[in-house]
């Protein structure tokens, strides 16, 4: 603990022994105490630089004893200030990320797209602009891929747009396309891409943004 520290100390009652023995110490380091209590009257209230009241609250617990409503009541309050500082501080997924690097919040915001991206070194399918509805389908089916990369007219591996079997049943479903027709009319061209060192996260955003702009798959 340092003197630029904030110490958040938190006591219902605001009498807790083992609070109020550590705050001489925290005096003479120079850090600053923000208090949560159940009364402004408290010793520990009376002591902090900031203290926050939560109210007579009535326990949930038939006694009256054991901490229920308000550690139900605390909580809130500190999920209250933990977003108005979020918002305060403009604190982003990559900041979260940094600071909570373990855990499945911190393994998903700092997923990149490589780490989940299936990789096909055997078969690659591609597709010219010009091949038949029939022969790119069972392209598909031999790779497993369930979906083929169109290349330009001279064979370059220059991504010029993908079909997908969706596409194909879709085409075929409408009666717009029939097997032995060019796939040009029914692929998708200048797709939209994404680097393998980018999160997986930002992958699902465009995909998402994408589907609600237009949501008929077009």
């Amino acid at each position: 603990m340092t003197r630029k520290d904030v110490v958040l100390a938190i006591s219902n009652s605001g009498e807790t022994v083992e609070v109020l023995r550590i705050l001489p110490s925290i005096r003479r380091i120079g850090a600053r105490v923000i208090s949560i209590v159940g009364s402004l009257d408290s010793t520990l209230a009376k002591r902090s630089n900031l203290s926050i009241d939560i109210g007579d609250i009535k326990e949930a617990c038939p006694l009256g004893l054991a901490p229920t409503s308000t550690t139900t009541a605390t909580l809130v309050l500190g999920d209250a200030i933990a977003i108005a500082l979020l918002k305060v501080r403009d604190f982003q997924p990559e900041n979260f990320a940094l600071f909570h690097p373990g855990g499945s919040l911190g393994r998903k915001l700092l997923l990149t797209i490589k780490r989940v991206l299936r990789v096909i070194h055997a078969v690659n399918p591609v597709a010219e602009q010009h091949a038949r509805v029939k022969e790119v389908l069972f392209q598909m089916t031999d790779s497993g891929i369930g979906a083929i990369s169109i290349v330009d007219d001279q064979g370059q591996i220059i991504i010029i747009g993908i079909l997908t079997d969706g596409d194909i049943r879709k085409a075929l479903a409408s009666k717009h396309v029939v097997w032995d027709q060019p796939i040009k009319d029914i692929y998708t061209e200048n797709p939209f891409v994404v680097e393998t060192d980018q999160l997986a996260t930002e992958a699902l955003h465009l995909m998402e943004e994408k589907k609600r702009q237009c949501p008929a798959g077009c």
